[in-house]
């Protein structure tokens, strides 16, 4: 319902629940999941990739302060090979 009085605003959802936006992407992409919708191909032109597992983990945990932002770069670089 947020997203939707949002206008699929993510920036606004974020605001709006009070949460981070690589969470409010990473809870639409779950209800995507959920409801057996895929998000659109995006192709690989370097501006936007798709996001692994392990990437999200790396996120969360930067999110939760488990992690700073040079371990969390540094993780991401490693998960990439």
């Amino acid at each position: 319902m947020t997203f939707l009085r949002c206008r699929g605003v993510l920036s606004a959802v974020e605001k709006e629940l009070g949460i981070s936006y690589p969470t409010v992407r990473s809870r639409l992409d779950a209800l995507l999941a959920a409801l057996e919708l895929t998000a659109p191909d995006i192709p690989e032109n370097g501006l936007r990739t798709k996001v692994s597992d392990k990437h999200k983990e790396i996120l969360d945990r930067l999110e939760a302060g488990e992690l700073s932002p040079e371990e969390a770069k540094k993780a991401m670089k490693e998960a990439q090979s």
